[in-house]
């Protein structure tokens, strides 16, 4: 689900989801990420008033968790993702013929 359709929903559901479900989930992660990009604002804005490097910094990890873009460079498990990637596909076999086994169902 992208960040604009999870909004939409987040905006136009009355109260809480379910406890424990995905919606749950996703509303947890997008508040979450509503209230970094909140924190990000406020600091930009207050950077900005006092100038110098310190605002050009706030002001770029503030556009970065706008844009939900991060820095990659030396992230491990993108490393092995890619590793994993260039192995090529993964074939799963089956051990018996399914197909054979009929179920049975019992009766009560």
């Amino acid at each position: 689900m992208g960040w604009a359709r999870a909004n939409v929903v987040y905006d136009k559901t009355q109260g809480m989801p379910e406890y424990g479900t995905i919606e749950e989930t996703m509303f947890l992660l997008l508040w979450y990420k509503r209230q970094a990009i909140k924190v990000g604002e406020v600091r930009a804005l207050a950077q900005s008033s006092l100038g110098g490097s310190e605002a050009e910094d706030a002001f770029k990890e503030y556009i970065s968790k706008v844009s939900n873009t991060r820095d990659t460079s030396g992230d491990f498990l993108l490393e092995a993702a890619k590793k994993l990637m260039d192995e090529g596909p993964v074939y799963v076999i089956p051990i018996a013929n399914q197909s054979t086994r009929t179920p049975k169902l019992r009766r009560f």
